[in-house]
């Protein structure tokens, strides 16, 4: 059971049009997340590292600065790299919600981190709707997390493409 900030992104998210195939990024109206949207955040996929290109205030005051256009590993140690690597390809590749679980020095309780895939304006899967929400009330005012931990990542829902299957044709192996 999430907690119910991040019960609502991911709601949010399943509820525009195409969720089972990525929604636009256009199809989402900042305005429906209401009080969560300072706990909210856009990432860009690019040639590059995944980087922030929008991030709520709660977000920038908890961290201690400002991290618009900052890869999103930035924030993480360096044990937890390989999981938010494979949880950002997982949601793209699985078009499907991942909710991270995380830890910090000052937390009382974990962070849920919630990533769900969107597509931009050229119809690529290039942006990363987000949001951070703390499970203790007494985070909800913490200061200077990072680095964070991951203790757990998941995918929530069903996959939104089907797996990949192996074929042959004409006894050749093909995707």
């Amino acid at each position: 059971m999430f907690h119910s900030g991040t019960q609502t992104l991911i709601e949010t998210w399943r509820a525009l049009p195409h969720a089972g195939r990525v929604p636009a990024r256009a199809a989402f109206r900042p305005e429906t997340l209401g009080g969560l949207l300072a706990q909210a955040f856009l990432l860009e996929r690019g040639s590059g590292p995944v980087r922030f290109r929008v991030v709520g205030g709660w977000i920038e005051g908890t961290v201690g600065r400002r991290i618009v256009g900052e890869p999103f590993a930035a924030l993480w140690g360096d044990e937890s790299q390989a999981v938010i690597e494979a949880s950002l390809v997982q949601t793209v590749h699985e078009t499907r919600p991942v909710v991270i679980a995380a830890t910090a020095p000052g937390l009382t309780g974990p962070l849920e981190i919630t990533i769900a895939p969107l597509r931009g304006a050229g119809d690529a899967f290039d942006r990363i709707l987000g949001l951070v929400q703390w499970t203790a009330p007494a985070d909800k005012v913490a200061r200077d997390l990072s680095p964070l931990r991951v203790t757990v990542a998941v995918g929530v829902g069903q996959l939104g493409r089907p797996r990949l299957k192996l074929a042959t044709e004409r006894g050749r192996r093909i995707a």
